[in-house]
């Protein structure tokens, strides 16, 4: 039986911080039953980025509230900017990064689900 939630705050979930920023995940198979996506905001520092990285088994969008930035999708691929209004989709196992190219606070929605398409595993995405 899945359990309807009415919704949930940032200020109820706790805050990741790292160096080059926060995230608050608001919606998450962890933390609501049923859940098959896990999304959240992502706050990236001026000057700041994440290192490059894959989520094997989950495609992610990415969608920019406020600033600007570069993102790369794909090993060697060049990154191309990013600002208020875009949108990025990057599929499962596919190297990704995002770096804040202003003064300002880079803003994201990100949305992360499991690629049905794939084989599962068994073990879980990091």
């Amino acid at each position: 039986m899945t359990t309807i939630s009415t919704g949930r705050r940032p200020e109820e979930v706790p805050t990741r911080v790292f160096g080059w920023g926060t995230i608050k995940w608001l919606v998450t198979p962890h933390l609501d039953e049923g859940a098959g996506l896990t999304t959240g905001e992502v706050i990236i520092y001026p000057g700041q980025g994440h290192a490059p990285h894959v989520h094997p088994k989950e495609e992610e969008v990415i969608y920019v509230i406020s600033g600007e930035g570069e993102q790369a999708v794909g090993d060697g691929e060049p990154p191309f900017p990013i600002r208020e209004g875009d949108a990025v989709y990057i599929p499962a196992a596919t190297l990704h990064s995002t770096y804040n190219t202003t003064w300002r606070p880079l803003r994201l929605v990100v949305g992360r689900r499991r690629d049905r398409t794939r084989r599962p595993t068994g073990r879980p995405d990091p």
